[in-house]
Parts: C-alpha cells; structure tokens; sequence
C-alpha cells in the first residue's frame, strides 16, 4: 500500500432476532458466567448473559457490553462458547455488536445463537473478544439524534412497535448508512431483544428521517425500549 491509501474493511453485524414467537426460556445451565480477559480495558461485559430456546431448538443467548472509557469503540465483538456438562459438545462463536460504534458510557447488547440440537445441561462462557478504538479526528461518522420517539407495547409485552425520527448533522457529505438500534429491556434491566432498522437510500440532506420498526423480546416481558443510531458518511 501506498502512502495515504485508505483501506475499507466492512464488518458483517450480528444476525437480529426476526421470530414474531415468544420463545420459552431454557432450563438452567450448570453454569452460565462472564468472563473478560482484559479488565482494565474499557470494554467490559455488564451482569450475566442469558439464554432462550426458539421453537426450532436454536439457542438464543444475549450479553450486554459496556463502555467505561472516555472515547468511542469500534467494531466490538464478543467469545461465546457452549460446552455440555458431558463434554460432547464444544461450540464457539465470536459476534460482532449490531451497530459498529459504542459511545462512551454506552451499553449494547450481543447475541451468538447456536444451532439445534442443544444439550439437556450445559455451561456457557462469555469472553470480550476485541474492539478497536476512535482517532479523535475520525471523521467517517456522521453526529446523529434521535430528536422523538415513543414505542408501544403489545399486550402480552412480546414484541414493541417503536417510531419516531432522526436528525444527521452533516458537511453536505453524502450519507452512506444509517442506522437504528431498539433494544428492549425487561423490568430488571436486561436486554431481552434488540433489532437493526436501516433507512434507504438516498437520505435527504438537512431533513429528519422518520423510523418504524418492530423489536420482539427472545423470552421475558418487554419493560422499556431503548434506541441508538449511527450514520456514516460515503468514502471519497
């Protein structure tokens, strides 16, 4: 490479839960932790991940990252790996988070699904993988706001639809991508779900761009529902 070259690197997000189905919990693993290799880093896992089993027999398990640092992290991603309590069974799976930038002080969640068949008992170990950071004059980034929203609960608090719009500050660069994150949280504050909604192009310039989308909860009643957007502007 030469002098000044830029090499784009694309990151494939983390598959969003889609099932319109409220999945049963699983039973109880033997054990079921987090794990961070790096505890001074900034990015660390927030409380214990949890699992549901889908009509289809895949494990679902989520986990919720965290930024303690002063600066934004990008392309986080998360070790999931599944071992049963007879040792027949050794799975891992690293996942990316579902949006490429997590703010300082900001959480979000992760989601690795395993495929069925699943054993009776087993134990889950989930490790920060890596992450990388923000030069403070990163510019591929557009500011966003999320300038109104509001969701509404289904009456069995499965699923939640949720609206509103979308500001973009922008240098009259074109706007590649842009992105919303719903998160849904149970009343003890974990995520129970989350899905991507991803505006088409093109996006109008100095406009605010209106959002409908649905999130489902993967097992417990839906509490609240939090949202996160990010916009990246076109490479030259």
């Amino acid at each position: 490479m030469s002098v000044g070259t830029v090499l784009q690197i694309p990151v494939t997000p983390t598959p969003l839960p889609t099932n319109t189905s409220t999945p049963s919990p699983t039973n109880t693993p033997q054990s079921l932790q987090s794990q961070t290799p790096t505890p001074s880093g900034p990015l660390t896992l927030k409380g214990q991940p949890a699992c549901y089993q889908d009509p289809l027999g895949r494990l679902n398990c989520l986990a919720l990252i965290h930024n303690s640092g002063e600066g934004r992290l990008e392309n986080p991603s998360v070790s999931f790996t599944l071992t049963s309590s007879v040792g027949d069974v050794h799975t891992n799976l690293v996942v990316f988070a579902p949006l490429n930038l997590l703010p300082a002080g900001s959480s979000m969640p992760v989601l690795a699904s395993f495929p069925a068949p699943m054993p009776d008992e087993y134990d889950l170990q989930v490790e920060i993988d890596r992450w990388l950071p923000t030069m403070p004059d990163d510019d591929r980034y557009a500011d966003t706001e999320i300038i109104q929203s509001q969701f509404d609960l289904s009456t069995d608090k499965a699923f939640a639809h949720v609206e509103g719009e979308i500001s973009i500050e922008n240098d009259n660069r074109e706007i590649a991508s842009l992105w919303l994150l719903a998160i849904a949280f149970d009343q003890d504050g974990n995520p129970v779900g989350f899905r991507r909604w991803e505006a088409a192009p093109p996006l109008a310039k100095g406009e605010a761009i209106p959002f409908a989308t649905f999130v489902y909860s993967l097992g417990p009643d839906i509490n609240r529902v939090e949202l996160m957007a990010e916009a990246r502007f076109q490479s030259p």
